[in-house]
């Protein structure tokens, strides 16, 4: 299974605002307007669509980068935290946060200890 961040781009592109509009009870000159409207709507709803499809892919990248970044990281057997976060056109936030912390204090107690109590055993004897 892979830990790569998935995309989706079902997003139809297909807008098509005048469907379902009753232009019967309006004049030519009314019902143009509602129809260049309709067209500029189209284009704005059109542009927005592509944009936040840009945007999804740019984020599930700088996610995959951030995961991959890990891995290698981690190869090495060090501590690290890594972290990135993305803006949403919507106002939206996506954090990711990896880290790795090995408890080495707690071995080098363990030892001081060892240490401690073999020079008492031995100073005993």
């Amino acid at each position: 299974m892979s830990n790569e961040v998935a995309t989706r781009n079902d997003v139809g592109t297909s807008l098509d605002l005048t469907k379902g509009l009753n232009l019967a009870g309006l004049q030519e000159d009314q019902k143009q307007a509602v129809l260049e409207r309709a067209a500029m709507e189209t284009i704005n709803l059109g542009s927005y669509i592509a944009h936040q499809k840009v945007d999804i892919e740019a984020s599930a990248a700088k996610q995959n980068q951030v995961i991959r970044t890990a891995r290698l990281l981690e190869e090495g057997h060090s501590d690290f935290d890594v972290s990135d976060g993305h803006q949403h056109a919507d106002g939206g936030r996506t954090e990711i946060s990896v880290s790795r912390h090995t408890n080495n204090g707690f071995l080098v107690v363990i030892v001081i200890i060892g240490i401690v109590l073999i020079l008492v055993l031995a100073k005993a004897l």
